[in-house]
């Protein structure tokens, strides 16, 4: 039910982006997406976090308060732009005709420790899907971590060019009953364990890192989840004690009010 609200959401949203490809080349429809309603800058970058142990390769892509930076950053690549196009039926070059207002690579603000969000997609999808919230929640002066988690997610493309699609983690012929366990079963050891992993190097990278020293406050964590994120977060929240706030979702409308109870001065971290 989530990724089908979701993909109904999206599509009421490009809606000028699927139209012929005659028309649209006419009509050179571009969409730019809302603007942050918060005092900062936005800036975004992805990292490749290696997890030995698992042999185990994560994307993750931060949004965080930053300077004035000259690059605006893409929707999403061109590889993963083409399997959502040909999954939900839009243009194959969709994704060139869309507007982000983060800056690519831009520096974060100087200036104080900002708390920590933990952004989880939905089965079958990727995190650029919630940009529009990630830069919200970044303008807003938040530090936003959006792990994508193969194999749960719709395609995962590195920067070396390798990527890994999204196949069934259950078995197919399987019950219901049966389907379900294993649905929990992957949940809690794979994406709890994908959490407690970027949490480890996020500490690390704020400890150690030039780019990350000094502006993350691991003191202060949420982690919001959308679908098959919501049981992600929802376990982690309740398993992982470093996490001190979560918002699960079935839908994305909620999370996007929920931005308007955030202030610039973070109220609700500062007071836990």
């Amino acid at each position: 039910m989530g990724k089908s609200v979701l993909r109904a959401t999206f599509a009421v949203l490009l809606n000028p982006l699927m139209l012929s490809p005659l028309v649209a080349q006419a009509r050179q429809a571009i969409l730019q997406l809302p603007s942050p309603d918060g005092c900062h800058a936005v800036g975004t970058r992805m990292v490749v976090l290696r997890d030995v142990s698992r042999n185990r390769d994560l994307l993750v892509t931060f949004w965080y308060p930053s300077q004035r930076g000259p690059v605006v950053a893409p929707y999403m690549d061109e590889k993963t732009a083409a399997a959502i196009a040909a999954d939900w039926n839009l243009q194959p070059n969709f994704a060139d005709r869309i507007r982000t207002n983060a800056r690519l690579g831009a520096p974060i603000e100087n200036g104080g420790l900002f708390p920590l969000i933990l952004l989880e997609h939905g089965s079958g999808v990727v995190p650029a899907i919630y940009t529009v919230l990630a830069e919200g929640l970044a303008s807003h002066g938040f530090v936003v971590a959006a792990t994508n988690h193969p194999p749960d997610s719709l395609i995962a493309v590195f920067p070396d060019g390798h990527e890994v699609r999204s196949q069934p983690y259950w078995p197919l012929n399987a019950d219901r009953r049966t389907q379900g366990i294993a649905i929990g079963r992957f949940a809690e050891d794979v994406l709890v364990a994908d959490v407690r992993f970027v949490l480890d190097k996020v500490e690390e990278m704020s400890s150690r890192d030039a780019f990350w020293h000094g502006h993350i406050d691991m003191l202060k964590i949420g982690i919001v989840g959308h679908s098959m994120g919501g049981t992600t977060a929802a376990l982690a929240t309740k398993e992982e004690r470093r996490i001190s706030a979560g918002m699960v979702n079935r839908t994305s409308r909620p999370i996007a009010s929920a931005l308007k109870r955030f202030s610039c001065q973070n109220e609700q971290f500062a007071q836990a």
